[in-house]
């Protein structure tokens, strides 16, 4: 999950480059969502951030196909816990696909698994 601390030189300052650019994007989407009523307001949009980070990636280190738990069933469980803690009470009702979530756990285990195009240019 670290690996980029282990990297020197232009291929450290591309990917610390790549990491900021891709929380930057969370921290705009979440800021979006607030701005927009459906995250809580009480809620603190940093903190969300990388707790939320910190919990998806952490998932490629523990998450196994062979497993307890499939993607659809660590999707679900986000979802549950983002409708009941962090929406706003008038949006908490969506009847949003919670396949999102699945997909954006798959995309954070490629990224982690260096799977991830942008990952495999410094292989």
């Amino acid at each position: 999950m670290f690996e980029w601390r282990s990297l020197r030189g232009s291929a450290r300052r591309e990917m610390i480059k790549l990491r900021d650019r891709y929380e930057s994007l969370w921290a705009a989407m979440l800021k979006l969502l607030a701005e927009q009523g459906v995250i809580r307001k009480d809620m603190d949009l940093e903190l969300l951030r990388l707790i939320g980070l910190g919990a998806l990636n952490w998932v490629a280190t523990w998450f196994r196909e062979e497993g307890r738990y499939s993607l659809e069933d660590i999707g679900d469980f986000v979802w549950r816990m983002i409708r009941s803690a962090v929406l706003e009470e008038r949006n908490s009702e969506l009847s949003a696909d919670p396949q999102c979530f699945e997909v954006a756990v798959l995309q954070q285990m490629r990224w982690q698994n260096g799977e991830h195009p942008a990952i495999q240019r410094f292989r």
